[in-house]
């Protein structure tokens, strides 16, 4: 795969987002969806972004495995709608051409943005549902694989369920991090049989993964003095621009 120097930026600065948004600034890693898609053609955009994510899963999950084991339930019921999301949207993904697909990447950013604000509102009043019903937990799941699969977006909607489960912080991290890392290998079968992992995407990866390690340094050691809100709120206008540059594009 020859790649041109814009595209090697993208995939440097995927893997710094990525390392970052695991160790000190969760959910940044949305911006990862707009700058890939900018780089490369949509659906493969999300099969390179893949393994970034998953390497920096990887290195974050052992601080939580204590954490995440107390909350295993929950894991594995979020877990069994993701399976049954992450097929629907390959499935979606197998039948949208290169521009309605980049249309729906942009779109669906503007939903997960949605969702930041009303989690984020639910935090700040203290709303928290203690004792989700597994039915309602297996829905979250099931929206959370499809989006995970479509564009790698499942965050905010992850982080919405955990809020409103009223999880302590460490908790709410541990079970957020062990999900996503099973589910991001989960859906790399979908992935190779589509074709957007293969070969030569995955020495495309290698590039990032210097970056990934530096962004899990620099977030741990930035993140007791960084002021998150600002952060998020910066972070939040220029993904909703990169996310309209996609739909309009």
């Amino acid at each position: 795969m020859h790649l041109d120097s814009f595209q090697i930026l993208a995939i440097a600065l995927s893997g710094l987002i990525a390392g970052l948004s695991k160790s000190a600034l969760p959910g940044t890693a949305i911006l990862m969806v707009p700058l890939m898609a900018s780089a490369f053609p949509a659906k493969l955009s999300v099969g390179l972004s893949l393994p970034i994510l998953i390497a920096a899963d990887i290195v974050s999950a052992p601080s939580y495995r204590f954490e995440a084991a107390k909350e295993r339930r929950l894991i594995l019921t979020l877990l069994a709608g993701a399976v049954v999301g992450i097929g629907l949207g390959c499935l979606l993904m197998e039948r949208l051409d290169g521009e309605l697909f980049r249309s729906v990447i942009g779109w669906v950013v503007l939903s997960m943005l949605g969702l930041r604000i009303l989690s984020s509102r639910r935090k700040k009043e203290g709303s928290t549902f203690e004792g989700m019903r597994p039915s309602l937990r297996f829905l979250f799941g099931l929206a959370a694989g499809t989006a995970t699969a479509l564009a790698n977006v499942a965050g905010p909607i992850i982080s919405l369920h955990m809020i409103m489960s009223g999880l302590p912080k460490r908790r709410f991290i541990a079970a957020s991090v062990w999900f996503f890392l099973v589910a991001n290998v989960l859906k790399v079968p979908f992935y190779w049989s589509i074709g957007i992992i293969n070969p030569d995407t995955l020495k495309a990866n290698l590039i990032a993964m210097p970056f990934v390690a530096l962004g899990v340094w620099s977030g741990l050691k930035l993140v007791g003095r960084i002021k998150q809100n600002l952060f998020i709120m910066v972070v939040t206008a220029l993904t909703f621009v990169a996310a309209i540059r996609l739909i309009l594009s």
